[in-house]
């Protein structure tokens, strides 16, 4: 291969940017470089028992659903097989069950051949089934040279290298779903808090504003809180509120009357209220 061709190999090879277009890349690179008579990928799906093939026989496009559970059929053969395999010719050979895949070899005619090879990941595990149709002896002659098993090699690598960006894509996705799901409960869960604090501290005047908004920003905290006022201002009730729009308010709120407790228990007290409500 002159060094133009690889360069432009290379660079094409840049190019996809998924599972598809990179099977498209592996597909047409081989259609115009050896131009032989039919070529077909069958992909592995996600459960690891069909095989989806595409390709072309004869310029005319293909596209198959193959179960791998079936050693008679070549694909799968050479899959369970985990190794190269090379038919001079499937009439006579293994047996076709599946239709549409007996009806591609008939359009090549009898005296085509099929070599196929298995593409593995790193760690051995099999990814797809590459199958090239042709005469006997060119298939021989591109088992001989390696050059489809480097080539699958390398749409093997590019293919892992797609699948774990893929990964990562996935994963920062869903986290920023996360993330947005989170801050629109928060802000559900604001409005829900400002509006029960509306419908309790009734009012419009400054003051009673200012006091919602205190309520607000004391609630997002675990500081002790002091609450001060006359007889009969509602000091319980805003008390009430800070306990209810806080991230506690699904624990119990007790409330202590100090005045009828002696003075050597109010501090054990009060540290056992925090520790019941945490």
């Amino acid at each position: 291969m002159s060094m133009q061709r690889a360069l432009d190999l290379v660079l094409a090879l840049t190019q996809p940017r998924d599972e598809v277009a990179l099977r498209d890349w592996l597909l047409e690179t081989i259609q115009r470089v050896w131009q032989p008579h039919g070529v077909l990928l069958g992909m592995l799906n996600v459960s690891g028992r069909q095989l989806t093939c595409y390709g072309r026989v004869l310029d005319v496009p293909v596209s198959l659903q193959l179960a791998v559970d079936d050693f008679s059929r070549p694909l799968a053969y050479v899959l369970h097989k985990n190794q190269v395999r090379t038919w001079d010719s499937l009439y006579g050979g293994a047996r076709i069950d599946h239709h549409d895949f007996r009806q591609m070899l008939c359009r090549v005619g009898p005296a085509c051949g099929l070599h196929a090879l298995p593409l593995l990941a790193e760690n051995g595990k099999p990814l797809a089934v590459l199958a090239l149709l042709d005469s006997s002896k060119r298939l021989l002659g591109l088992h001989h040279s390696g050059e489809g098993v480097r080539l699958g090699h390398v749409f093997c690598r590019q293919l892992m290298l797609l699948l774990r960006q893929l990964a990562i894509t996935q994963r920062e996705q869903t986290a920023l779903r996360d993330s947005l799901r989170q801050i629109k409960n928060e802000d559900v869960h604001r409005r829900d808090r400002e509006k029960q604090v509306e419908a309790t501290l009734i009012g419009q005047s400054a003051a009673t504003k200012t006091l919602h908004t205190q309520i607000y920003q004391a609630a997002h905290h675990r500081l002790s809180v002091l609450i001060l006022g006359e007889t009969g201002v509602g000091k319980d009730v805003v008390a009430r509120l800070l306990h209810q729009c806080s991230d506690r308010a699904d624990k119990p709120y007790i409330a202590i009357n100090c005045a009828a407790i002696p003075e050597n228990l109010v501090e054990i007290t009060r540290r056992l209220s925090d520790k019941r409500a945490c």
